[in-house]
């Protein structure tokens, strides 16, 4: 009942509800209501109370619900699965669990406050701690719910998303690091993560789902000794909850739009274009400038003897960049 009285507030954030209303919504005694928003309120939430208008939420209290979410997303996301969860193991294994139970669509989505097993490329960890982050994972494709060949440039767009939900709503200016690091003066605020559940028997992909891990406010010294020198976070004011909606609503948007306007986008926040960048090539350290992002996605790399199309792999930026 704790969780349903916050996602009413959280909706009607800043505006009065009254504890009748309340009682009536949940179907429980004004006696009960009162004693959950005591217990709310010992676990810090601000709620106000006044005679003859009811509770409203106010204050900064920054908890991700289910309320706080979906009253900023826009109409075609209204009606979409959200499931939150305080800390669980990884966003994307329980997206996988959650399609082995079958009861989910295209473009829903699964939250965590924090994370215990967080995952990152090539095997690495994503640092996930409580209460500082966002760390969703959306279901960006399921077999019958969308044609297959539809589904490219996914990681390109999420990264693209997740800059412009940024953009919107701080004054911040992100960047992007190919193929999917996203930025902020130089470090990594954003990790992302897009899997498929593939079928052996069939060889058909079945489920395609992004992982995405946001640190908002995550304090520094947070990060472990191996991420230091590159991990950051926004630093930001903005609610968890309106930068969450913010960034569905952009995947929402890019997740429609054509290559030829997503490349365009996507360039606007390169942070390599023009610039040498070094990377491994056939087992081989190479070093090169960086011409042009093509409509795949690839780099276009100037080695000077030859010209690389990079379709994969990590690069390192020259100069003030790690």
């Amino acid at each position: 009942m704790k969780e349903d009285i916050l996602n009413i507030l959280d909706l009607h954030r800043g505006d009065y509800i009254s504890g009748q209303d309340l009682a009536e919504k949940l179907e429980v005694s004004r006696t009960a209501i009162w004693k959950m928003i005591e217990k709310l309120r010992d676990q810090g939430y601000e709620i106000e109370a006044v005679n003859r208008k009811g509770y409203r939420l106010v204050g900064n209290f920054d908890r991700l619900t289910e309320g706080g979410i979906r009253k900023n997303l826009r109409p075609e996301l209204k009606n979409m699965s959200l499931k939150i969860f305080e800390e669980i193991d990884s966003t994307n294994t329980e997206m996988k669990r959650w399609l082995e139970e079958g009861d989910v669509h295209t473009f829903d989505a699964i939250l965590a406050e924090g994370q215990t097993k967080g995952r990152g490329r090539s095997g690495k960890t994503f640092e996930s701690p409580l209460h500082t982050g966002a760390y969703l994972t959306l279901l960006w494709y399921k077999e019958g719910e969308g044609e297959l060949r539809n589904q490219d440039l996914i990681t390109i767009k999420v990264s693209l998303a997740v800059a412009r939900a940024v953009e919107a709503l701080t004054d911040l200016k992100p960047g992007i690091k190919w193929v999917n690091d996203v930025l902020i003066d130089h470090r990594k605020f954003c990790g992302i993560l897009t899997e498929a559940d593939f079928s052996l028997e069939d060889q058909k992909i079945s489920a395609i789902y992004t992982g995405i891990g946001l640190n908002v406010r995550t304090p520094q010294e947070v990060f472990s000794e191996e991420i230091q020198n590159k991990a950051g976070s926004l630093n930001t004011d903005v609610l968890r909850n309106d930068l969450v909606a913010e960034l569905l609503n952009q995947l929402y948007e890019v997740k429609t739009q054509g290559k030829d306007q997503v490349i365009a986008a996507y360039k606007s926040y390169s942070v390599v274009l023009n610039r040498e960048i070094s990377f491994q090539y056939n087992g081989v350290k190479k070093r090169g400038l960086v011409k042009d992002i093509n409509e795949e996605g690839h780099l276009i790399v100037d080695c000077g003897k030859e010209v690389i199309e990079l379709n994969a792999g990590e690069v390192s930026i020259e100069g003030d960049f790690y």
